[in-house]
This record gives C-alpha cells, structure tokens and sequence, in this order.
C-alpha cells in the first residue's frame, strides 16, 4: 500500500516525494529541493498559499540557488 503527499504550500496539489532514506530526524521527516525558477513561477501565477514559502519565494530571483524544504509531521 502505498500514501501520496501533497505539499499544502500550493493552491494546486503538488506531489511530494519522499524517500525512505532521506528521513532527518526526529522533529524532520524528509526534506525536498525547490529549484528557485519553479517557486518565483508559482508566485507569479499565485499558486501558492499564504505562509513561509510564498514568504521566501517573494524574495527570490530565478537564478538563485535551489531552496530546500524541510518535511514535517503535521501536528
């Protein structure tokens, strides 16, 4: 059996892939890079939520470097 996850930052479902190895910590699950063109696209087509990462992705140039989004436990 198998999960799909979304990640909640985007008004559209994006789909999140998790790897089994890439498991962080107790606190952090996984984590996912982010290139910085696809996030400044997605805020310019206002596809995402309001919250940190349209906080971030506000502030960033397409050419900057790949952001990385750390995957929590929803408490």
């Amino acid at each position: 059996m198998g999960y799909t996850i979304y990640n909640s930052d985007f008004l559209v479902k994006k789909e999140i892939f998790m790897n089994a190895f890439m498991h962080v910590g107790h606190e952090i699950e996984s984590w996912q890079p982010i290139e910085a063109f696809l996030l400044v696209g997605a805020y310019k087509k206002k596809e995402l939520k309001e919250g940190i990462l349209k906080d971030i992705a506000s502030k960033l140039d397409e050419e900057d470097n790949t952001v990385i989004m750390l995957v929590k436990h929803k408490k």
